[in-house]
């Protein structure tokens, strides 16, 4: 005798549907180059500002001890597990060198919020993903909140994307880990956007690009869906780590995901729709 499969429970939409920024709602790009059109506005900056005649480090130096700053950076994130964000000196103390001299290092603690949000626009380039806006859209038209949720150096700058891309409005809560001071996935950055829009965790989807930061903080904040968007970055598999509810291509596959759970006609496009669950 055949036994019928368990019935998979309805998918409830979201009081809240928090967003990753990077691989969620753009993707980051390589901006080659950066480093060096960086050093060049850093040490013009500085020449204005600075008493004239101080010696300063040339181009290609700061450039090269930017581009190594970048990959420890980098390879510091990759191995976190949370916890706090480094504050905008602690950055810089690792981005800059000593050998910059004096005038240059208090410069740069002087300006480390403009620097600091101008160097987090420069080293990648950002393209909004195709299919944001019209997902932004139909969560106004439910009365769904919105927040992102991002690890970043700047606030600030993220702000300026989203202002520029014209998608501020749509947003109820943004969480930054630079102003909150807490990274991913440490699940307090995501906490700190559901209490922003006065929802409770288990009304919330929860959709990032990664699964050792994003897929954990979902499960470790007890978000009601936790949805893993592929990106370029997204690793090849979990590693044991936990696994999504949902997994979707692309902001198309997301939209297409909620029209389901608000129970109206959907039609797939892009990556399309994949449940995992």
């Amino acid at each position: 005798m055949s036994v019928s499969p368990e019935p998979q429970p309805r998918l409830l939409p979201p009081r809240l549907l928090a967003l990753d920024m990077g691989g969620v709602i753009v993707e980051a790009l390589p901006a080659p180059g950066w480093a060096a059109r960086f050093a060049t506005r850093l040490l013009g900056h500085a020449r204005h500002c600075l008493p004239p005649g101080t010696d300063l480090p040339t181009i290609e130096q700061v450039a090269t001890d930017l581009a190594d700053g970048r990959a420890r950076h980098d390879s510091w994130k990759d191995s976190t597990v949370g916890g706090a964000e480094l504050s905008r000196s602690e950055l810089w103390a690792g981005l800059s060198r000593p050998t910059w001299g004096r005038p240059l290092l208090d410069h740069i603690i002087r300006n480390r919020a403009d620097l600091t949000a101008e160097l987090c626009l420069v080293w990648e380039e950002r393209e909004v993903r195709d299919g944001i806006r019209e997902l932004l859209v139909e969560c106004t038209r439910a009365g769904i909140a919105v927040g992102v949720v991002s690890n970043t150096i700047s606030g600030p700058a993220y702000r300026s994307v989203l202002d520029q891309a014209g998608l501020t409005g749509y947003f109820r809560a943004l969480s930054f880990s630079d102003e909150v001071g807490i990274r991913k996935p440490d699940p307090r950055l995501l906490l700190d956007a559901i209490g922003v829009a006065g929802v409770t965790p288990g009304a919330t989807w929860y959709v990032g690009d990664t699964y050792r930061r994003d897929m954990v903080c979902g499960r470790r904040a007890r978000a009601g869906t936790t949805i893993l968007m592929r990106s370029r970055r997204t690793e090849s598999a979990s590693d044991g780590g936990p696994e999504p509810d949902h997994t979707v291509g692309d902001p198309a596959g997301l939209h297409a995901l909620l029209r389901a759970a608000l129970r109206t006609p959907t039609t797939s496009r892009g990556g399309g729709l994949h449940t995992t669950r």
